[in-house]
């Protein structure tokens, strides 16, 4: 695993101690992974905070992104300029790390035509397979309202041709069970990922059934597909199923669907990302469809860091945002973000990698 390398952009350092997780800090400045402005939340075990030692373990280095619809007009950029072309600037970023994380918004099936502009009845080619391949993504959810746009078959074929590529699927648009939930270990962290559709009111005693079921050592990242499209604010329902998800044993909910970023929310010592927007779609007609979050989880024996970094897309082309769009983004989402620390979010700070809970200062610009 490769070391973090951290820059500090001036600002004021702001910190914050929150029951049970120990010293939290959020940080806005440039790591290794981008030349575009990140945000650092640090959320660290009560073990490291009181100094208890324990053995070292191997960090883990996760991204997640958002909504990658290949079909459409998508589907017409790629056959022009090849699979490569939605991750070409990203892809080695996103190599760098041990898992990439998103939300696949439609079958792969063979023969399909491809989906008319403005159709919802999406399907994508197998080509689809070469483009996630090529960025080094290696999990999808699958728990979305158009994996079943071509039936059962068409999901069941899905999964088989990512199997077949390398690429873990998780999650299904009607079952919540054992079967549909990815199980895996990285570099020793047990990583558990569950994904499902709360489009319409579901029974949530299964899923919460199932998640306490897990080991309190596992980390396990919930991946809902909720919420209202374009709303840059999550609903009621949103928020009461997040609380839910972490009180059952949830250590970080991450939500797709709406096609913006909506706000982030610290409950009880854990994070909840609404929405991360797009990731690669083909809707123009709004800046804000056009905006994404990535989330960097890096897990090491002091807990979970979270590195946020604003992502643009240009005629379905992800980028980092540059430095002023950057700040701009995250200064707008700390204003949305109520219920979390908010000016931590346009804070700066370095967090140690060393097991040293104490954040470096900024220099004041």
């Amino acid at each position: 695993m490769k070391t973090l390398l951290w820059w500090v952009c001036g600002v004021v350092v702001i910190s914050i101690i929150t029951t049970g997780v120990g010293m939290m800090s959020i940080a806005g400045f440039v790591n290794d992974h981008s030349d575009s402005t990140s945000l650092t939340v640090a959320q660290e075990s009560a073990s490291a905070s009181t100094g208890v030692q324990e053995n070292q373990q191997p960090n883990t280095h996760i991204f997640a992104m958002g909504d990658i619809m290949l079909g459409r007009y998508v589907e017409t950029l790629i056959e022009k300029n090849g699979p490569g072309y939605p991750f070409e600037d990203v892809r080695d970023m996103l190599r760098g790390y041990d898992m990439v994380i998103a939300n696949l918004e439609g079958p792969v099936v063979d023969d399909a035509p491809q989906t008319p502009n403005g159709s919802l009845q999406f399907s994508f080619p197998t080509t689809a397979m070469d483009v996630l391949t090529s960025a080094h993504v290696t999990h999808v959810s699958l728990a979305n309202n158009h994996t079943l746009n071509y039936g059962r078959n068409g999901y069941e074929e899905t999964v088989e041709r990512l199997k077949n590529a390398g690429i873990a699927p998780y999650g299904d648009p009607s079952e919540i069970d054992e079967a549909h939930v990815y199980r895996g270990n990285t570099a020793g962290h047990e990583i558990i990922l569950i994904g499902f559709l709360d489009l319409q009111k579901i029974d949530t005693s299964k899923l919460i059934e199932l998640i306490s079921s897990y080991p309190e050592e596992s980390f396990v990242i919930a991946t809902p597909h909720w919420g209202s499209e374009y709303s840059l604010q999550s609903s009621a329902s949103q928020q009461n199923l997040a609380h839910e998800l972490i009180d059952a044993g949830t250590d970080v909910v991450i939500g797709h669907h709406p096609h913006v970023v909506q706000e982030i929310e610290l409950y009880n010592g854990k994070f909840i990302f609404y929405s991360l927007g797009n990731a690669v779609f083909d809707q123009y007609f709004s800046e804000e469809t056009q905006k994404g979050l990535g989330v960097e989880i890096l897990l090491n024996n002091r807990g979970a860091e979270y590195t946020l970094h604003p992502l643009t897309s240009e005629r379905s082309q992800l980028q980092l945002m540059a430095d002023d769009d950057a700040r701009a983004f995250l200064k707008g989402l700390s204003r949305r973000s109520t219920k979390a620390p908010q000016d931590q979010i346009i804070a700066g700070t370095v967090v140690q990698t060393d097991g040293d809970s104490t954040p470096a200062k900024a220099s004041t610009p």
